[in-house]
């Protein structure tokens, strides 16, 4: 079943934290559940500070964590 971007955030991983992508270059505020890496919908385990996408994870489009200048 597709999720949309909205159930990804809001996922069974709680309440989310100062994640990694704030502080990343290909994440906006202005759509903040998607980046460059996942135009679709950053996966939960990202954005609640499960997995570290400083290293490459599946379906990334071989775009990582990359710090904002």
């Amino acid at each position: 079943m597709k999720t949309n971007n909205v159930e990804k955030f809001t996922s069974s991983y709680g309440t989310s934290r100062d994640i990694q992508c704030k502080s990343c270059a290909h994440w906006s505020p202005a759509h903040a559940t998607v980046c460059a890496a996942y135009p679709q919908g950053i996966p939960a385990v990202i954005l609640f500070g499960e997995a570290d996408h400083k290293k490459p994870l599946p379906n990334d489009h071989g775009i990582q964590w990359t710090a904002k200048q």
